[in-house]
């Protein structure tokens, strides 16, 4: 038999699209064929074909009800393949795939890995081959420029060395291994959370709704979610003062000229008087608090005392310059998502694979990048020249693309060749770059017939036109990136008034700024959306009279923050360094030189928002815009009431992220063992001393489970409420028969027990939300008190409300009714005859009150109100209207 090189690809549209890149052949081995006279057989995986053990076999047992057998946690855990049992389709099963891979390596030389160009990737294809034991020849195809056949000829002629990429592999496994401990960690907490020692929200529910789920990543996204949330609750509009002047420059006006006194951290921690300060929301820029003039009297006496010396306003510093603004440079994946979000009004998920799909079909370089930058190599005339003649003939760019080549090419009689920003230094080692056009020749016939392919869930999400429109905005800003800047005039009149000013300085200054387009560079291609007009100031020298002729105070109001929103969150993760507490971690994280670039990866940050709001932590509504839920609040409080922030904050997973990008730098693999396993150990450690923790809290606290809650209403459960209706003669709830969370409300509110799980006779458990409201509605109505410990008991709580609950409703009715009682009986007596209208008790009195809206409502429903039909139509808006606000309360 020949000799052979295996190859082994990640899944099998890629081997398919490799296999047609190369004009190899399908065969019964796979994919075979030669490049550059060597022999390949080309089979594929499916994801990952092994996996560590669960918790469950390492312990048989461990289950969800041994909270002290959780820790200590395995650090070695032995992988094992992944074995698919049979659903009757015609699906290929992981082990017989594992299987078919294994039938090749067996008879190979050499092998090439070749999974997709990332830390996933890596460790996919080394635990197969590291299955298998395979001792030969390990080589690495890193497919970073796309699928196209310049580009895959390309990657195989300079194939890497195995040992180069390996860390990756190293890096991979030891998140998962961590991970994997989160397992443990989140068991223990739904533990103790199903019997209620995490507060009221958190381990309630069925089955998955139950479980307190965490995580590094999750953890963070969860906390910059609720630190919004906190933002937007605490918010209280403040109202502040614009200040602006006139002034006389040499017989013409200069106007609308701001005041803009000098900051200092000195001054801001001082807090003078009068001044509200803001962030300006650049840490990485250390950009000072803005002061906001928030004292009217304040105001109105500097406007006073910049009058009364106006005639004395100078110039006391005049500058012109000449600046560049450069063209943006090529995307990292947040960023085109977001603009192909704009474009198209698709979502998160979908977006991510139309820019997969372009670079798994051969259009694009590899997707998943956290990097706007590229290699400088590309700069060579044969790699930019061909990049732009693939982009020629897109619609749109062919004047720029021959603008661009022929400035690079020295032939432009405008330009000078120039190295573009976008372009990294020479020394700066990237994994991976921003997504650029491949080598494959794109024009308006290859745009018209792009068709999707990569799936979701086993469905196309996406459309040809979303490809063609994200393949358009890369182009674009390829070809973009690599044209001159703009260049711009700027000039810049500091004017100062003498007076003392409200930052206490002996001089007001005021600052002017004109600016003119000298030449638009890449602006003659693609001029920006807001185009900014030129604005052109006098001359003028230092010390020159400017008498101030006019003082304007504009008065505005600070605005609430504005939510997350699920299109743009991937980009708050990302930039995650300007939400973060400590200044030298604030520093760390927003030095993009090989260090984290906010929080989480390209692969995972997709992810988060889904998972959250699958546990109950949050929930996307009202267009897209996140908000935070009681459950995801009561974890956050119940972790930082406790001591334990690392469970959330940002710095945690921002360290694990660096510490992981610095283990996949190493290339020798018995260091990277080494590093492995003292990253892996100390996580460990940490979730562990939690565990042990949480066990010791609770241990002796006596905690029973709650009460399962209904997730349907059983024909047994509705005799149940029937009977009990009929016994205290009141109406069956509405909808208390068929939605499984108001025949609950009904059981608490008359203090029905139900069973616990894994108990014959139920347990005590804690009160529900609604008993604890009831209960503190008797108290306050009879002026008696439930003992604080019998408070916390469902079953003492049930009791008390049944042995007052008649005399609550016998004093109640002698109350008088609330305002929207009130309010809502006034509208149905405007439309009543004279002779119909009530006597005053209706107003007075809770029960008549009640009673009156009572027949009423009745009336509407059956159309026979005195209103006739346009008063049913108001009765009833009206009354669905009131109800929504409760109902709403109680789905919450």
């Amino acid at each position: 038999m020949s000799s052979y090189t295996a190859v082994v690809c990640e899944k099998g549209p890629q081997a398919k699209d490799l296999a047609a890149a190369l004009g190899w052949q399908r065969t019964n081995r796979g994919y075979e064929g030669t490049h550059k006279g060597r022999l390949y057989v080309m089979q594929w995986a499916r994801g990952h074909l092994t996996r560590h053990l669960d918790p469950d076999e390492i312990t048989p047992g461990l289950g969800w009800e041994n909270p002290f057998a959780l820790a200590p946690i395995p650090r070695a855990v032995k992988t094992v393949p992944v074995i698919e049992e049979p659903d009757g389709s015609n699906k290929e099963l992981s082990q017989d795939r594992l299987k078919r891979i294994g039938s090749v390596l067996k008879d190979a030389d050499s092998v090439v890995i070749a999974t997709d160009p990332d830390r996933e990737g890596e460790w996919i294809g080394w635990a197969i081959i590291e299955h298998f034991n395979f001792k030969g020849k390990v080589e690495r195809l890193w497919l970073s420029e796309g699928y196209d056949k310049v580009s895959v000829d390309k990657a195989f002629t300079n194939l890497l060395p195995g040992h180069v990429k390996k860390s990756g592999y190293r890096s991979a496994e030891a998140r998962g291994l961590c991970d994997r401990a989160y397992m443990h960690l989140v068991r223990d907490m739904t533990y103790w959370a199903r019997r209620g020692a995490m507060g009221r929200y958190l381990g309630r529910g069925n089955k998955r709704e139950s479980v307190v789920s965490s995580g590094r990543v999750q953890g963070a996204a969860l906390y910059l979610i609720w630190l919004q949330e906190q933002k937007i609750k605490n918010f209280v509009a403040q109202p502040f003062f614009n200040i602006f002047g006139d002034f006389d420059v040499k017989g013409t006006p200069l106007t609308h000229i701001e005041y803009a006194p000098k900051v200092t951290q000195e001054i801001i921690d001082s807090q003078p008087k009068g001044v509200l300060w803001v962030p300006r929301g650049n840490a990485e820029k250390k950009q000072l608090d803005e002061p906001l003039w928030a004292d009217k009297a304040m105001v109105d006496d500097f406007k006073r005392r910049l009058m009364e010396n106006a005639h004395r306003a100078i110039v006391i510093d005049y500058k012109e310059a000449i600046k560049s603004d450069n063209p943006d440079g090529t995307f990292h994946l947040v960023e085109a998502k977001s603009l192909l979000i704009k474009a198209t009004k698709i979502n998160g998920e979908q977006a991510q694979a139309v820019f997969e799909d372009l670079y798994l079909q051969g259009y694009t370089s590899y997707a998943r990048t956290d990097k706007k930058e590229i290699p400088q190599s590309f700069y060579a005339p044969e790699e930019r020249n061909s990049r732009f003649n693939n982009v020629m003939d897109v619609p749109g760019i062919t004047e720029a693309a021959n603008k661009a080549m022929a400035i690079h090419d020295g032939k432009d009689q405008q330009y000078k060749p120039f190295l573009p920003d976008s372009y990294a230094p020479p020394n700066k080692k990237l994994e991976h770059w921003g997504i650029i056009p491949s080598n494959r020749k794109v024009d308006a016939a290859a745009l018209a017939a792009m068709r999707p392919n990569m799936k979701v869930k086993d469905r196309i999400v996406h459309t040809a036109e979303h490809m063609r429109i994200a393949y358009q905005l890369i182009a674009k800003r390829y070809v973009q990136a690599h044209l001159p800047p703009a260049t711009v005039a700027t000039q810049t009149i500091t004017i100062a008034v003498p007076t003392k000013d409200l930052l206490g300085h002996d001089y007001a200054v005021f600052k002017a700024q004109g600016r003119r387009l000298i030449d638009p560079g890449y602006m003659a291609f693609f001029p920006p959306e807001k185009k900014k007009d030129d604005v052109i100031l006098q001359k003028l020298e230092k010390n020159d009279p400017v008498p101030l002729t006019a003082v304007e105070l504009v008065e505005s109001k600070t605005k609430c923050p504005n939510r997350f929103n699920e299109g743009s969150f991937e980009e708050v993760l990302l930039k995650a360094a300007k939400y973060v507490d400590d200044p030298v971690m604030r520093a760390y994280l927003a030095d993009g030189v090989n260090k984290p670039e906010g929080i989480g990866t390209p692969s995972t940050r997709e992810t988060v928002l889904p998972n959250l709001r699958a546990r109950g932590y949050i929930d996307v509504r009202d267009k897209g815009n996140i908000f935070c839920e009681p459950k995801g609040d009561e974890y956050i409080r119940y972790q930082c009431d406790n001591g334990h922030e690392w469970m959330y904050r940002i710095e945690t997973t921002a360290e694990w992220e660096g510490q992981l990008a610095q283990l996949v730098e190493i290339e020798d693999d018995t260091e990277a063992l080494q590093f492995q396993a003292k990253f892996v150990d100390a996580t460990i450690t940490k979730i562990e001393n939690y565990i042990h923790w949480m066990n010791n809290k609770y241990k002796d606290a006596g905690l029973a489970p709650l009460p399962r809650e209904l997730d349907v209403v059983t024909p047994k459960l509705k005799e149940l409420i029937q009977s009990v209706c009929k016994r205290k003669n009141i109406k069956v709830p509405s909808g208390a028969l068929s939605d499984p969370k108001k025949a609950q409300a009904f059981l608490d509110e008359h203090g029905i027990k139900r069973k616990a799980p894994g108990e014959a006779g139920g347990a005590p458990g804690a009160p529900s939300d609604a008993q604890i409201d009831y209960v503190s509605k008797i108290e306050a109505a009879l002026g008696i008190k439930i003992g604080e410990e019998d408070k916390k008991d469902r079953s003492k709580v049930s009791a008390f409300i049944e042995a007052h609950k008649t005399a609550y409703d016998k004093a109640k009715g002698q109350n008088p009714p609330t305002q929207a009682m009130i309010n809502f009986a006034k509208k149905i007596i405007e439309r009543l005859a004279d002779d119909q209208k009530p006597g005053p008790e209706v107003l007075e009195s809770y029960a008549a009150c009640k009673q009156f809206l009572d027949k009423h409502a009745k009336d509407s429903k059956s159309g026979s109100s005195s209103g006739g039909s346009a008063g049913s139509k108001s009765s009833g808006g009206s009354a669905r209207g009131s109800a929504r606000p409760g109902s709403g309360s109680g789905r919450r």
